[in-house]
Protein backbone atom coordinates (compact mmCIF):
# COMPACT_ATOMS: atom_id res chain seq x y z
CA UNK A 1 0.00 0.00 0.00
CA UNK A 2 1.15 3.40 -0.29
CA UNK A 3 1.51 6.99 1.67
CA UNK A 4 0.98 10.01 -0.01
CA UNK A 5 1.74 13.02 2.72
CA UNK A 6 1.41 16.39 0.56
CA UNK A 7 2.64 19.56 2.18
CA UNK A 8 3.04 23.18 1.73
CA UNK A 9 6.41 24.95 3.46
CA UNK A 10 8.26 28.22 3.59
CA UNK A 11 11.58 29.88 4.27
CA UNK A 12 11.93 33.02 5.83
CA UNK A 13 15.34 34.84 4.71
CA UNK A 14 17.01 38.78 5.07
CA UNK A 15 17.30 39.53 1.60
CA UNK A 16 20.29 42.57 0.41
CA UNK A 17 18.07 45.02 1.70
CA UNK A 18 17.98 43.53 5.19
CA UNK A 19 14.16 43.00 4.54
CA UNK A 20 12.44 39.53 5.85
CA UNK A 21 11.44 37.88 2.60
CA UNK A 22 8.69 34.92 2.66
CA UNK A 23 9.59 31.86 0.37
CA UNK A 24 6.65 29.47 -0.37
CA UNK A 25 6.14 25.54 -1.99
CA UNK A 26 4.58 22.61 -2.08
CA UNK A 27 5.76 19.38 -2.70
CA UNK A 28 4.45 15.84 -1.78
CA UNK A 29 5.94 12.51 -0.70
CA UNK A 30 5.08 8.92 -2.13
CA UNK A 31 5.68 6.43 0.50
CA UNK A 32 5.44 2.79 1.15
CA UNK A 33 3.02 2.18 4.23
CA UNK A 34 4.12 -0.75 6.20
CA UNK A 35 1.34 -3.15 8.41
CA UNK A 36 0.41 -1.84 11.66
CA UNK A 37 -1.50 -3.38 14.07
CA UNK A 38 -2.89 -0.48 15.77
CA UNK A 39 -3.82 3.23 15.48
CA UNK A 40 -1.02 4.56 17.61
CA UNK A 41 1.61 2.40 15.57
CA UNK A 42 0.48 4.56 12.46
CA UNK A 43 0.15 7.84 14.23
CA UNK A 44 3.80 7.52 15.32
CA UNK A 45 4.66 6.16 11.59
CA UNK A 46 3.41 9.67 10.17
CA UNK A 47 5.01 11.93 12.80
CA UNK A 48 7.98 10.04 12.20
CA UNK A 49 8.16 10.99 8.47
CA UNK A 50 6.75 14.36 9.01
CA UNK A 51 10.22 14.99 10.93
CA UNK A 52 12.47 13.36 7.87
CA UNK A 53 10.73 15.28 5.41
CA UNK A 54 11.53 19.03 7.75
CA UNK A 55 15.16 17.65 8.39
CA UNK A 56 15.28 16.92 3.92
CA UNK A 57 13.71 20.65 4.04
CA UNK A 58 16.14 22.01 6.27
CA UNK A 59 18.97 20.38 4.85
CA UNK A 60 18.13 22.00 1.50
CA UNK A 61 20.80 25.05 0.25
CA UNK A 62 18.45 28.37 1.18
CA UNK A 63 20.01 31.64 -0.11
CA UNK A 64 21.40 33.64 2.97
CA UNK A 65 21.87 30.18 4.78
CA UNK A 66 22.04 31.59 8.24
CA UNK A 67 19.28 33.50 8.21
CA UNK A 68 16.29 30.95 7.42
CA UNK A 69 13.64 29.46 9.42
CA UNK A 70 12.26 26.57 7.84
CA UNK A 71 7.99 25.60 8.58
CA UNK A 72 6.15 22.90 7.34
CA UNK A 73 2.73 23.84 6.60
CA UNK A 74 -0.59 22.74 5.51
CA UNK A 75 0.36 18.85 5.74
CA UNK A 76 -2.60 16.78 4.62
CA UNK A 77 -2.45 12.87 4.98
CA UNK A 78 -3.79 10.11 2.50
Amino acid sequence: MLAIIYFDYAYDFFNYLGKSERVENKDRKFLKLPAFDNEEELKEWVEKKEKEIAKEIFAEKFPNRSNVNVYITNIVRV
